[in-house]
Order: C-alpha cells, then sequence, then structure tokens
C-alpha cells in the first residue's frame, strides 16, 4: 500500500510539473496505468434490469473476456464497492440523491453531473463510451450539446454488442 501511495504521489507530482495542462490527453505517468490499453466505458445510471459489471464487460468485451480493462461508470454504489476482475469503476452519485444532500437545483446538479462525467473520461482516456439507461441518455445529450464534439465517441447500448464494433486488441 505505501508503494502504491508513493507512486500515485509521484505521478501527481510529475503531472503538475509538466507542461502538458490537466486537460491533456498525454499518457497517464503511473505505472498502475502501463498495462490498461485502450479503455472503452459503460455509463450506466438508474438501470438495474442486469447486473451493472457484468453487462459492461460484455459490452465492451463481447468476443475477449482477458481483453483490456473495462471502466464502469455508474450510480450504483454497491458495484463499486465490490472487485471484479477487468472492470474498473468510477461513481457517479444519483441526481435525486445529489440534489437533495446538497440542496441544490436541477440546473446545478446536471452541471455538476456533466463536469463529473467529463473528468472522469478525461482521466482514464476513453476514446469511446456506451450508455444504458434513461438516465444515462439525458447526462450523454447534455454534455454533448454544452461542449460540442469531443475526444470521447458515445454509443447507445441497444441491447447487443454491434458487428461493426471491433475486436479488442
Amino acid at each position: 500500500m505505501p508503494n502504491r501511495l508513493s507512486q500515485a504521489l509521484s505521478a501527481a507530482r510529475q503531472a503538475v510539473a509538466s507542461e502538458a495542462g490537466p486537460t491533456s490527453r498525454a499518457e497517464p505517468q503511473s505505472a498502475d496505468f502501463a498495462d490498461l490499453g485502450s479503455i472503452k466505458a459503460v455509463l450506466a445510471l438508474g438501470h438495474r434490469k442486469e447486473d451493472p459489471a457484468q453487462l459492461a464487460l460484455a459490452i465492451a468485451r463481447p468476443d475477449r473476456p482477458e481483453g483490456p480493462a473495462v471502466l464502469l461508470i455508474t450510480d450504483d454504489s454497491r458495484v463499486v464497492e465490490r472487485r471484479v476482475p477487468g472492470l474498473v469503476c468510477e461513481y457517479l452519485p444519483p441526481a435525486a440523491d445529489l440534489a437533495e444532500t446538497t440542496g441544490d437545483g436541477p440546473d446545478v446538479v446536471q452541471h455538476y453531473l456533466q463536469r463529473r462525467l467529463l473528468s472522469v473520461l478525461e482521466k482514464w482516456l476513453v476514446t469511446e463510451c456506451h450508455w444504458i439507461g434513461g438516465e444515462a441518455e439525458d447526462l450523454v445529450a447534455a454534455v454533448q450539446s454544452d461542449i460540442g464534439p469531443s475526444a470521447t465517441a458515445f454509443h447507445a447500448y441497444s441491447g447487443q454488442p454491434r458487428a461493426s464494433d471491433p475486436a479488442p486488441a
């Protein structure tokens, strides 16, 4: 644990000292990221039909379960708390809970969730994000309308992995 903390602090110092600003899409400096390869993300908000973790793996790696890491961005804290091999989780609080806790109005909450989603996608250098559920659809639409074209391609999950999706390397 102390070694990982030391590595994280070292990576943070390098990032601050580097000329590439915080919005740069440069390669991560931490050794922990070195073997992640190309990361696909799955945004699952308010989706409770199937286990979001297993669904994320099936969407992002339909043909090769041993493929590169998959990032699951979810509002389900139970998924974030457990460890699933091949899955990295990020938590976005449910909008209703956030509004109730902070007392902020819907516009402020929506803006926070947009910024948080963009921050997570940037942090993990995500180039492709599949989304599931109406809440995720609304958030993706808001992000796309606010920022326009981005480095991340968003795809709606239709229930089956698309044949046109490239196989993981």
